[in-house]
């Protein structure tokens, strides 16, 4: 099996998608409620995001998270309101 490349990671209050296991696991201390998975591909990082985001925080419709912020991301998470559409994106910084 492969190494994975991606990693999609969400929780209560942020999701993302990491390329360095290292740089999630210090970041990954601070999202509540974290969940995380290995891919080799960043579509699948980034569908792993929207279905959690979508089926354990029932508030958030899939079709209301920004798939493209998602894809263009590389080692940051954001916070979940600027996964919604239509909000002015803010990066957390690292």
């Amino acid at each position: 099996m492969s190494k994975p490349n991606y990693y999609g990671v969400y929780g209560r209050e942020r999701a993302g998608i990491y390329t360095s296991y290292e740089k999630l696991k210090r970041d990954g201390r601070y999202i509540k409620g974290l969940k995380q998975k290995g891919f080799i591909f960043k579509k699948d990082a980034v569908q792993f995001v929207v279905d959690g985001l979508s089926k354990d925080y029932k508030s958030m419709n899939a079709d209301d998270i920004d798939t493209d912020l998602l894809r263009k991301t590389k080692n940051w998470n954001y916070s979940i309101l600027d996964l919604k559409k239509r909000i002015i994106i803010a990066e957390i910084a690292e």
